[in-house]
């Protein structure tokens, strides 16, 4: 079969294969091909719309559709970099539990070990910046559930340590004390979150504007333990504890700026964020 009007022009000239004709067999053809096509892509079966796809594309190779596969290893890469990225949030959950747990433990009256449990809850708090960073695996899920952790570690979970071991000594100041120390961490969080999103940063270079929560939790806890071991239990000791509440809250909602860790040792940031 002639497949060009000149492959059949072999010495004399045939009117049938003239330029003009060729043209409306052509479209002709195409024009018939396209209307089997959409009759098969009309039907139900799955082969025969591959088919029809396949001749509207004009190959004949049915695996055109089909993606392409990748190799074994690139495969295991990619689940493997999914798996690395739920690392810093499973460490972030793992502090909230010590959150928890430590809350648990203060309403049972093993304040030691309330105190070890917001302790541990540091120590996972350190690492899931640290494996963000590494990891390369920062998000904006991890970012929220690092902001809960926080309140609920470091301003929920002292607070009612206090309270629960020296604060209930005096009734309603005491409460009222343990609850100003909450909200000024959560207001604290709230303000940091705020302006992170509009400098679209998670870290100050500078330092940080007030005293961040861990800080305050940390000075919570040493001057609670402190005067549990130089006083007696008694409103003197929840008196001097109502004080260092009232300062170290002031100290987190403050304008105050308080240098980072990469400022005081001269390197980066064990964390992702510092609220």
């Amino acid at each position: 079969m002639c497949k060009s009007p000149g492959a059949c022009s072999s010495g004399f000239d045939d009117p049938f294969f003239s330029e003009q004709r060729w043209d409306k067999w052509e479209t002709g053809r195409l024009l018939l091909r396209s209307t089997i096509a959409k009759a098969w892509l009309a039907s139900s079966n799955r082969f025969t719309q591959r088919m029809a796809i396949a001749s509207i594309a004009g190959r004949k190779n049915l695996e055109f559709n089909s993606p392409p596969r990748q190799p074994a290893g690139r495969i295991g890469g990619q689940l493997l970099g999914k798996a690395a990225a739920w690392v810093p949030n499973v460490l972030t959950l793992s502090a909230i539990l010590c959150g928890l747990t430590s809350i648990k433990l203060s309403a049972e009256g093993h304040f030691a070990w309330a105190a070890a449990a917001i302790a541990g809850a540091v120590i996972f708090d350190v690492l899931d910046g640290y494996a963000a960073r590494k990891l390369n695996a920062a998000s904006e899920i991890g970012a929220e559930l690092d902001s809960l952790a926080d309140f609920v570690n470091f301003g929920v979970a002292p607070a009612i340590l206090l309270y629960e071991r020296d604060l209930n000594l005096i009734g309603w100041a005491g409460w009222l004390a343990a609850g100003t120390y909450v909200l000024a961490t959560g207001f604290r969080l709230a303000r940091f979150n705020v302006r992170s999103k509009r400098a679209g940063e998670h870290a100050p270079a500078q330092g940080f504007e007030g005293l961040p929560s861990t800080g305050a939790a940390a000075a919570i806890l040493i001057t609670g333990s402190t005067a549990s071991s130089a006083l007696a239990p008694g409103e003197s000791r929840a008196v001097l504890i109502i004080g260092a509440v009232i300062v170290i809250s002031a100290l987190m909602v403050s304008r105050l700026r308080i240098p980072s860790l990469a400022m005081l040792f001269g390197r980066g940031g064990l964390r992702r964020r510092q609220p």
